[in-house]
């Protein structure tokens, strides 16, 4: 169970360090959907889960369920199925499967005879809950008598070892990380002040800067990235936007004269205290942009 938690782990680990950094895996159907790469990774993670659940079609029946339905010729060839694979695991295919009786569990049978002896459907429920949650309680008490007892309570701390470190830490360390990966990131800011770009085409993706007191004349961002971009109390004058997206983007105090907005996610939650002008916004995008 633990190695294979482990393999889920690394695989769910790995899968996004190689799919979610490509924003070049992406397709778009108009501004409403927009299939980007967490999308695929979502995708990917799911493979396993419908994978398991196509392979539990071919997978034997439990013999209690066989058991319990009247079955108990099937349920009989499950267990010497079983058998047979631990005996040619252990080197011994040789030896005979010599079990020739399988009783049903008792309260079952008191199930079974309830049934039949009450029409109440209310009681017939109750008592199937009793009965299932006093074999439970058996089980489990069974797990503290001779000669497994030294073996449970071995078991017990080293399971409650291995969950106290892996969900303290699984809990912890995450906001350590973030909280160095922001720091490391804020130091690297590149800030630009009283700057003034006319006539120029911005199709590249511009991230992790702050613009002071700057002026756009004319520009056109077409088909790029604001990542961590940040501008205040700066101008846009027959500014030309198209195919922008602004992930962790803003605009402070700005003001947008004449300009025209075209497939973006600009919109009021990034326009902070900002003046638009005579700029009008089409066909904007929608949902999650990465």
């Amino acid at each position: 169970l633990c190695m294979f938690w482990m393999i889920g782990g690394i695989y769910a680990s790995a899968m996004a360090w190689a799919i979610i950094p490509h924003y070049g895996w992406s397709f778009s159907m108009g501004s409403a959907y927009q299939f980007h790469s967490w999308r695929v990774f979502v995708v990917v993670c799911a493979l396993p889960c419908v994978s398991a659940v196509v392979a539990l079609t071919f997978m034997p029946e439990s013999p209690r369920f066989f058991l319990e339905t009247g079955k108990h010729d099937e349920a009989w060839m499950v267990l010497k199925h079983i058998h047979d694979t631990n005996m040619r695991a252990r080197g011994e295919p040789e030896k005979v499967f010599t079990v020739n009786r399988i009783k049903v569990p008792k309260q079952l049978d008191e199930l079974v005879e309830m049934q039949n002896e009450s029409a109440n459907p209310v009681l017939k429920v109750l008592f199937k809950i009793k009965a299932e949650l006093r074999g439970i309680w058996l089980t489990f008490m069974r797990c503290f008598n001779q000669p497994v007892k030294d073996n449970t309570m071995k078991l017990a701390a080293v399971w409650f070892t291995l969950s106290f470190g892996y969900y303290g830490l699984s809990v912890w360390f995450p906001d350590v990380i973030k909280h160095l990966q922001a720091d490391e990131y804020a130091s690297r800011v590149k800030i630009h002040n009283n700057e003034r770009i006319e006539d120029f085409t911005f199709n590249f993706t511009l991230e992790n800067q702050i613009h002071r007191n700057g002026a756009f004349m004319n520009d056109r961002f077409i088909a790029m990235k604001f990542k961590a971009v940040t501008f205040i109390d700066s101008s846009f004058v027959n500014c030309y936007f198209e195919d922008v997206s602004s992930v962790g983007s803003l605009f402070k105090n700005c003001t947008f004269v004449d300009s025209f907005f075209y497939n973006t996610d600009i919109d009021d939650n990034k326009l902070k205290s900002s003046k638009v002008i005579n700029s009008s916004f089409h066909h904007n995008k929608t949902g999650c942009q990465m």
